[in-house]
């Protein structure tokens, strides 16, 4: 064959492969969106001619969620099914927060944290009181207030609505999805609502947000606030001390930022499994890896304490290298709370399982069950108080791997990995005595783990 020839082979046959190549892509991506993704068709209805009728149409668009969710159990079908009877039986002139939450409650039997009620847009439209707060280990405290609470900042919450701040989020689980951990970091927005907490303590008012705080002298003080137009995160002020955690509580964020550590470390926080204003995450990480020093990092941080999720087909080249850019006798710091969720877990339980003895998981449990269901298509929307309501349609688990070809999502055949246990090697919370004075509880504990590590102390041994 002349040269000339076997160039244009050779052009041939990468053009046949191109062509396969797309058009298998093609097909697994319509495959992946025909099982995973499917569309939402609600049936017309003529105009509601009074409130029980504009809330039952509700309640008829929300049947649709048997159709779309693939969570529920058996049990929790019928619960959920004789729930929306009853409901229908006492809407009435309910009003629209507390219908709402009632619908919330009826989702929240599926018992997985991606099928709920997205309550945040609601925020908005009813209102909420000028301050926000935030768990930490040592309780509920005010983090943030328009500049007439100010002087709120800092104070320890004793109770809200008068009930104390230990047994609230007992009082909210039924309206909350997913794992109690799941459900106490969700709901710590639901506390600065007073027309969503009046479905909880129907006793209130509503409008108004009644906290007890204590004081310097080491009693409480009162303080009802009234709810308004929800502020930016912008417009209020933060603990002056804290302003480099903001973004943790509504303030600007990235979605990866980094920093070196001492003695050849990096530190890196992901919060959020998606692209950003800096560009594709795929890019941001391959940056990253790519700074690595020779021989790799001698110890890093990869921090999932506040990553909501995403796609987490973005992180996959990143934690499959992770071997690579550690020393070899370098450690993996896996940092993670209750609000890491989603593809959140599934960047950890690949980061732990690549990285193999190397890696350490340090914080709090993450906020979701070991087998959870994720994926979602179009969004099922109640016509009447255009509420979203989310579902799941493909199975994970990260844990011990997923493998029920009808359950779980087809990609993770692809990518998924049996991590084994993603608990806390030792758990370890935020203080806000720390936060105040803008120390991190958990990432002091850390750099006194890898300094044991380090000098060959006792602390090497995590437990």
């Amino acid at each position: 064959m002349s040269y000339k020839r076997l160039v244009i082979a050779v052009i041939l046959l990468a053009i046949a492969a191109a062509a396969l190549w797309f058009r298998a892509e093609w097909l697994v991506g319509t495959a992946l969106r025909a099982r995973f993704s499917p569309s939402v068709t609600l049936a017309p209805k003529p105009s509601p001619t009074s409130i029980a009728d504009a809330r039952g149409q509700d309640l008829d668009d929300l049947l649709v969620l048997l159709d779309l969710d693939r969570s529920f159990t058996a049990e929790g079908r019928a619960a959920f099914t004789r729930g929306v009877a009853d409901l229908r039986t006492r809407v009435g002139e309910m009003d629209a927060p507390t219908f709402v939450m009632e619908v919330a409650r009826l989702v929240a039997l599926a018992g997985n944290g991606h099928t709920a009620v997205q309550l945040f847009p609601k925020y908005a439209e009813y209102g909420v009181a000028p301050v926000r707060l935030a768990w930490f280990d040592d309780g509920l405290y005010v983090i943030g207030a328009a500049d007439a609470q100010a002087g709120l900042l800092g104070r320890r919450v004793v109770a809200i609505d008068g009930h104390p701040a230990d047994d609230i989020p007992a009082a909210l689980r039924p309206y909350l999805t997913g794992t109690d951990e799941h459900a106490r970091a969700q709901g710590v927005t639901l506390l600065v609502s007073p027309a969503l907490l009046r479905a909880v303590w129907p006793e209130t008012d509503g409008r108004h947000l009644a906290l007890t705080l204590a004081d310097e002298a080491g009693g409480t003080m009162q303080t009802a606030l009234e709810a308004g137009p929800m502020a930016s995160a912008d417009s209020l002020r933060w603990l002056p001390q804290a302003a480099a955690f903001t973004h943790l509580y509504g303030g600007k964020t990235a979605g990866l930022e980094t920093r070196a550590l001492d003695h050849q470390g990096l530190y890196l926080r992901l919060n959020a499994v998606m692209d950003d204003d800096k560009g594709p995450l795929t890019r941001q990480l391959e940056a990253v890896a790519a700074s690595a020093p020779p021989g790799g990092w001698r110890w890093m941080v990869i921090d999932l304490r506040y990553d909501g999720g995403g796609d987490y087909t973005k992180t996959v080249d990143f934690t499959r290298r992770l071997p690579t850019l550690l020393a070899p006798d370098g450690t993996l710091w896996l940092l993670t709370g209750n609000a890491t969720f989603s593809a959140a877990i599934v960047t950890l339980a690949r980061a732990k399982y690549f990285a193999g003895a190397r890696a350490h998981i340090i914080g709090q449990r993450v906020g979701d069950h070991d087998t959870f269901w994720g994926e979602t298509g179009a969004p099922l929307v109640l016509r009447n108080t255009n509420t979203t309501v989310g579902y799941a349609t493909g199975m994970h688990d990260w844990v011990h791997g997923c493998h029920d070809i009808t359950r779980c999502f087809w990609l993770n055949y692809a990518f998924g990995v049996a991590a084994g246990d993603l608990s806390p090697e030792q758990e370890v919370g935020w203080r806000f005595p720390d936060f105040a004075a803008g120390r991190d509880t958990v990432m002091e504990e850390v750099r006194d783990l890898q300094e044991a590590k380090r000098g060959g102390g006792e602390r090497a041994a995590v437990p």
